[in-house]
């Protein structure tokens, strides 16, 4: 669950429309859409119901919501009191994270810290891996680092949100329309679509399969998650990647696992 979910939420709430929402807020519909989903499956109910009247909120959307406003207060908060105890920041802040979070949290952060630092810039350091952002960070090479947790970890950290794993599979497959979620298992016995061992995301991919009894076969294997992606729904074989980095075209392509597949993030 991130932030930005729960302002996509309240947003549509608001507007009683994805359409206005996705307007409103700046994001494509099918992007507003991928997420609300993404957290609905989170939270196990759905939260939004279309209606005559327009969208509106079910009756889990109307208990969850309180909090999601009170969560997104405090976060205000804690970015207005961090500028207010920030006023003298370095010239360069220094930046690693992961080369997935890179590619679909960091835009829009770095906007808004431009915006409100227009004297600060950013150097951003692309890890293919959790551990060479711990490093870095360690090193005193960065100023902040940004990914999941690692283990031992000591020093300050922030909850940031989450990250999850989901399924491509092409647009004729059969397990896109059977049921709302897909176990692992049955995807045994095919060829995969796996990303490069060097890839933090391998990992967790091969944790999950091996959980469920197998290991996967790799039909093949790409350093970038698009390309993985876009394989995945030429046919080649399934893809497990983080559902933020699946291009917005391929949508109708992506299947949630069950169970969920998905960790912490941490500044």
């Amino acid at each position: 669950m991130t932030l930005r979910q729960l302002e996509y939420l309240i947003a549509v709430a608001q507007a009683g429309s994805f359409a206005a929402a996705a307007t409103k807020i700046g994001v494509s519909q099918p992007t507003l859409s991928q997420q609300i989903r993404a957290l609905e499956d989170e939270v196990g109910a759905p939260l939004l119901s279309r209606t005559s009247r327009g969208v509106v909120l079910t009756p889990a959307g109307r208990a969850f919501v309180p909090d999601a406003n009170a969560a997104l207060s405090s976060a205000r908060r804690a970015m207005a009191n961090g500028r207010r105890a920030g006023t003298a920041a370095p010239e360069t802040l220094r930046v690693a994270a992961v080369r997935s979070l890179v590619v679909a949290v960091l835009p829009a952060v770095v906007k808004r810290w431009i915006e409100t630092y227009p004297g600060v810039s950013i150097h951003i350091r692309e890890c293919e891996h959790r551990r060479q952002v711990a490093e870095m960070v360690l090193a005193d090479k960065v100023d902040l680092g940004i990914g999941p947790l690692p283990e031992a970890w000591k020093g300050a950290h922030v909850e940031l949100g989450w990250e999850q794993l989901a399924v491509v599979l092409p647009s004729g497959d059969p397990l896109l329309h059977a049921g709302s979620r897909i176990g692992l298992d049955a995807l045994a016995q095919r060829d995969w679509v796996l990303m490069d061992e060097r890839n933090g995301i391998l990992e967790p991919l091969l944790r999950a399969c091996r959980s469920v009894g197998f290991d996967p076969t790799p039909a093949v294997r790409t350093e970038q998650i698009e390309a993985a992606s876009r394989l995945a729904a030429a046919g080649i074989g399934p893809a497990l990647v983080p559902i933020n980095n699946i291009p917005e075209d391929l949508a109708g392509n992506v299947k949630m696992t069950d169970p969920p597949i998905a960790w912490k993030v941490w500044a």
